[in-house]
């Protein structure tokens, strides 16, 4: 028995199992959920490369699993990272199974789930920009459910995810050559560009993020919202892979630099489209970037402190996300989603409403929810570096402000008697559910972050 048979095989083979069970809605939904959990129990619980005594016999989980030629590879460090996806998940398909989402959605993304894991796993690591791959394509009818036309905001997003591929392949093999000949600097150069280049198509940095809001809006709303928190959320960390795989890479002197720059950008364009932005879904996106660009901004400091950030940014932005995400799926399905069309909302559907609200000020970084602790936090490293930086940032997040603050007042307003929408108690738990996480963090962030933190122990060779 091994880790990846465990939280790579096993995941992948009931997936394709729920896929011939589609009609069955209900119960792929609960298989799934129940899949995840059982997963993220397991990684909680059982020891890796380490005996298990049941009884009278002995097992051992072994960490590797020899697999075509290449190995996957999940040891005890790497329990936290799949503790962390599988019970997100598992809140996920509880989510889906609440909102009835499409028959596609518990196959596709457990399947989702388990591949980017394996990209995680994988070794040599170039390979894992192959499973990304995977998983982009299988995005595509995740996000376009039968009955569904493709626009060009899905069909962006394939061709960018795709262009990630290639340059990222061609930056490991250039990373190797570095690590042969330290000396070459016209190599090391060509491996930064490379790089860069790929994980920019890869993360939808700056300037390749055009697709991303136009994607969330037109997409099956609450697929998306289950890509856009895992895919960017994954990638961030096979980043940080790359940078404990290529131990010279980290210490490239213009490589912080050009993070951070990067990560301004993203934070400070994405908080002024969000400002001007009419459609609640596209400002979804817009949040999804400035998300993206705050964790770029905590790798960029490129020391302990930073990647502790980048961890303890990871919570709120799955919970801000994933109630953004519930919220604006109940509302869809009650009308348009132009922020002319919300006016008056709070009053026909007070749970949705609010959920949307939190889940807004969590990404803005209100005192007292999730999002306060890191980007103050994240303010203050930033601010040690350089106060320009912190300037650009605090534009950033005053066109967060704006956008929170227009849909709170359209939210609010009353031209007439609203009519109310009869809400099910089960959708009004798990806006209470996702409202009290992150306000529990607010509160409590630090005791929170620190067990979220281990999962940096997978990436030894970190500054």
């Amino acid at each position: 028995m091994s880790a990846p048979l465990i939280w790579v095989v096993f995941p992948l083979g009931v997936s394709v199992g729920l896929w011939f069970l589609n009609r069955q809605r209900a119960w792929t939904a609960a298989i799934a959920t129940v899949v995840s959990a059982l997963l993220g129990l397991l990684a909680l619980v059982l020891p890796i490369d380490q005996s298990i005594r049941i009884g009278r016999n002995l097992f051992q989980i072994q960490s590797t699993l020899n697999l075509l030629g290449r190995r996957l590879v999940l040891d005890q460090a790497d329990t936290t990272f799949l503790v962390l996806v599988f019970s997100i998940g598992m809140l996920w398909f509880i989510g889906g199974w609440i909102i009835r989402a499409h028959a596609y959605f518990a196959p596709l993304g457990l399947a989702v789930l388990s591949l980017l894991v394996a990209a995680y796993a994988v070794q040599p690591f170039l390979y894992a920009a192959l499973v990304i791959e995977v998983v982009v394509l299988l995005c595509v009818p995740l996000l376009l459910p039968p009955g569904w036309k493709a626009k060009k905001g899905v069909m962006r997003f394939l061709i960018f995810q795709t262009l990630a591929m290639p340059f990222i392949l061609l930056a490991g093999w250039a990373s190797s050559g570095v690590e042969a000949n330290p000396a070459n600097q016209s190599l090391t150069l060509q491996a930064v560009v490379l790089l860069g280049l790929g994980f920019a198509f890869l993360l939808a940095s700056f300037p390749f993020y055009t697709w991303l809001p136009q994607m969330a809006s037109e997409a099956d709303p609450f697929s998306a919202g289950f890509v856009l928190s895992f895919l960017p959320t994954i990638a961030l960390v096979l980043f940080l892979e790359f940078l404990n795989s290529y131990a010279w890479l980290a210490d490239y002197p213009q490589l912080s630099t050009a993070v951070r720059l990067v990560g301004i950008v993203m934070v400070v364009t994405s908080g002024l489209w969000a400002a001007f932005e009419k459609n609640l879904r596209r400002m979804f996106g817009y949040a999804v970037i400035f998300e993206n660009g705050l964790a770029l901004l905590a790798i960029s400091l490129m020391r302990e402190a930073g990647f502790a950030l980048f961890a303890t940014l990871l919570i709120p932005r799955m919970f801000s996300l994933g109630l953004w995400t519930y919220s604006m799926t109940l509302m869809a399905r009650r009308g348009d989603m132009q922020l002319s069309a919300l006016r008056g909302v709070i009053y026909r559907q007070p749970v949705a409403g609010s959920g949307l609200l939190i889940a807004i000020y969590t990404a803005f970084g209100l005192p007292l929810l999730a999002g306060f602790y890191g980007q103050t936090s994240l303010l203050l490293n930033l601010a040690a570096d350089s106060l320009v930086v912190v300037a650009w940032f605090l534009i950033g997040q005053a066109g967060i402000l704006a956008a929170a603050f227009r849909v709170l007042v359209t939210v609010l307003q009353k031209d007439q008697e609203e009519e109310k929408v009869e809400e099910r108690w089960v959708d009004t738990w798990m806006v209470i559910i996702g409202s009290a996480g992150t306000i529990l963090f607010g509160l409590a962030p630090a005791w929170l972050a620190e067990p979220i933190q281990n999962m940096l122990r997978a990436f030894p060779r970190l500054p």
